[in-house]
């Protein structure tokens, strides 16, 4: 059953971030990707799982993406 009470809406924008909680499955995350993609198409963003405020500023640059 789902809890209405952690329903939220998502609206996705370019360069937006999506934390997923740090145990999340790597197809929960694909999952989580697609629906998005669906919802907005086009709308560019990053979906992880990982803490990004302990990425440092080389690490993101290479991955392609920075932090303001």
């Amino acid at each position: 059953m789902i809890d209405i009470e952690q329903v939220r809406t998502l609206s996705p924008v370019d360069g937006a971030v999506y934390v997923l909680p740090e145990h999340s499955s790597p197809e929960l995350l694909a999952a989580f990707a697609e629906a998005l993609h669906v919802a907005s198409a086009g709308v560019r963003c990053l979906v992880t799982c990982c803490d990004v405020q302990q990425l440092d500023e080389r690490a993101m640059n290479a991955a392609g993406w920075y932090r303001r």
